[in-house]
């Protein structure tokens, strides 16, 4: 009885002395605002300044801006706007930055071209275009591509240095020993390729597109890039179709980071002050409407909605809440004396009230996802591409689909498969599962010949869920190069430490995905205490599972 009243005591002094605190006047609250001081590297000069006057006719704001000459700020006074071609030539030390921009150097073509379509088939790899571009004798088409008429090639190239720069980072060059004909702005380079049919040049992503529409500019059609360099382009390199459907799959890695570039805000440490963190948020959302005039790319919803996120940090929003408590300090007050009652009546029921002895509901949780919940049966080869291999005593390997993929998947609705007497190679498209309608690719683990496929997974393919390493399987292969090829493949307990590092980067692929979706994504994602739930790709949108694809499942 003694400690319930002696706690009825110190409620009633906390409530009391919360009260006091929410009714006293903040100290610091009114000091006045300095000016945000901005830099900027030069090349960002006309974007930064078009910033700053479009933000301040919205918000009467104090901005200085100057140009970033030799280091970062070393205070949070000072936020700077750089590129990547600045960016590495600055003093680094400990800063913050968030990206604000994209940027992509792309390859235009004639669309009256030719070898168009082989092009789109096909593609550009950087090892042709090396020595496209050394070449002294007279360029054609026949260099780039496989089998085709030997066209005569007019490379043009105009004197950006960013551009050269990245063209010379992508082909592993000094720009200066490039082969091309030069010109002396990007306009005049487009214009040259849209009367020349055998034409191809280098430019940024954004002055091919269309004002107003998401589509190329007339007469230019773009050159795919064959990252993986097998001489094709697969479809998860296809993002060529709209300017916005190459911008997002610049920003998932689906182009050559060589090519492509960021711009980036940056401060000496996480910005908390008022102003800064404002004039950020409106960079990151209605700024980014600014980028096209001058080349970059806006960000995807989803990601703005990520690096706001990161911007308006927890100490920033409780700032925001102190303000509004002390302005309403009365409402406090009452909702502090409310709240203490309401506690007091309760202690003092507990006083004269038995203890219920009851039993509480039922609380149902789904079932913890990690590396020692996924089943590794030992003598099996794993690859990284979360398939498993088995070599039978007919010197046939039984390939499945790993545990670890059709836990996070769930049921696998539909299986497409490769016929017998196709040969594949290691790293080619083996097959494709799909849930409801979502897709994921996996590739082979090994070169071989398809001998058998299980036929029972085109009627039952949940069997690759209930029984991934027996009745699951999916081909019988004769392999070519079996004994080079386990080499590079894991056993169970490899695999099993691999896995859970792989599950650190799939908590934090998931957890980016649930900022950058809505709050009903980090439920379904992560249990309490940060434990993955199963199936956790189940319920998640299509751009979730393109993004899965390119960072867990395709070879960079």
């Amino acid at each position: 009885m003694n400690y319930r009243l002696y706690l009825i005591g110190v409620v009633f002094c906390f409530f009391s002395f919360t009260t006091l605190c929410a009714t006293s006047p903040a100290v610091g609250m009114a000091q006045e605002e300095e000016a945000l001081e901005v830099r900027y590297s030069s090349d960002l000069y006309h974007l930064v300044m078009d910033w700053i006057v479009e933000y301040q006719a919205l918000t009467p704001t104090a901005i200085q801006a100057n140009e970033l000459t030799d280091a970062f700020a070393s205070d949070n006074k000072h936020l700077s706007f750089v590129s990547d071609e600045t960016i590495n030539s600055l003093a680094q030390g400990s800063h913050w930055k968030v990206v604000v921009g994209h940027d992509a150097i792309v390859p235009i073509i004639n669309s009256n071209n030719p070898l168009l379509q082989e092009i789109g088939v096909q593609g550009l790899t950087a090892e042709k275009l090396a020595l496209l571009f050394k070449e002294s004798a007279e360029q054609n088409w026949a260099t780039l591509l496989d089998d085709v008429p030997n066209h005569p090639l007019h490379f043009y190239l105009c004197d950006d240095g960013s551009i050269v720069q990245r063209l010379g980072n992508f082909i592993h060059s000094e720009p200066d020993l490039i082969n091309a004909r030069r010109v002396l702005s990007s306009e005049e380079l487009i214009a040259a390729v849209q009367k020349d049919k055998y034409a191809i040049g280098f430019c940024r992503l954004n002055e091919i597109r269309q004002v107003d529409a998401n589509e190329w500019i007339e007469n230019i059609s773009l050159a795919p890039i064959d990252k993986n360099g097998n001489r094709r382009i697969d479809n998860f390199e296809d993002v060529y179709s709209t300017p916005s459907a190459l911008a997002r799959g610049v920003w998932i890695g689906k182009y050559p980071s060589a090519l492509s570039g960021n711009i980036y805000a940056v401060t000496a440490q996480k910005p908390v002050d008022e102003s800064t963190v404002q004039f950020l948020t409106w960079v990151l959302s209605e700024g980014g409407q600014l980028l096209s005039e001058y080349g970059y790319s806006d960000l995807a919803s989803a990601e703005k909605r990520a690096y706001i996120d990161l911007v308006v940090q927890p100490e920033h929003m409780l700032a925001q809440t102190v303000a509004q408590e002390t302005s309403n300090k009365w409402w406090v007050v009452l909702l502090g004396l409310l709240a203490g009652a309401i506690v007091l009546i309760y202690l003092l029921a507990q006083l004269v009230m038995p203890r219920s002895t009851s039993a509480g509901a039922d609380i149902h949780s789904s079932s913890v996802l990690n590396e020692n919940t996924i089943v590794a049966p030992k003598g099996l080869y794993f690859d990284k591409t979360h398939t498993w291999s088995f070599i039978e005593k007919n010197g046939l390997v039984r390939i499945g689909i790993d545990d670890f993929m059709q836990h996070i998947t769930g049921e696998i609705t539909r299986v497409m498969l490769k016929r017998p007497g196709e040969k594949v190679e290691k790293g080619e498209k083996l097959l494709t599962i799909s849930c409801v309608g979502k897709q994921l690719t996996i590739y082979s683990p090994i070169t071989g010949v398809i001998k058998q496929e299980n036929q029972q997974l085109l009627s039952h393919s949940t069997l690759i869920n209930s029984s991934p390493y027996n009745e699951g399987w999916v081909y019988l292969i004769e392999p070519l190069n079996w004994f080079r090829e386990i080499q590079c493949m894991l056993m169970a307990d490899s695999y099993k430490a691999w896995l859970k590092a792989e599950f650190m980067r799939l908590k934090t692929f998931l957890s980016y995905a649930a900022r950058s979706n809505t709050a009903v994504y980090q439920h379904i994602i992560l249990q309490d205490g940060g434990e993955l739930h199963d199936h956790v790709l189940a319920d998640l949108d299509p751009e979730v599972w393109e993004e899965f694809q390119t960072k867990f499942i395709d070879k960079v």
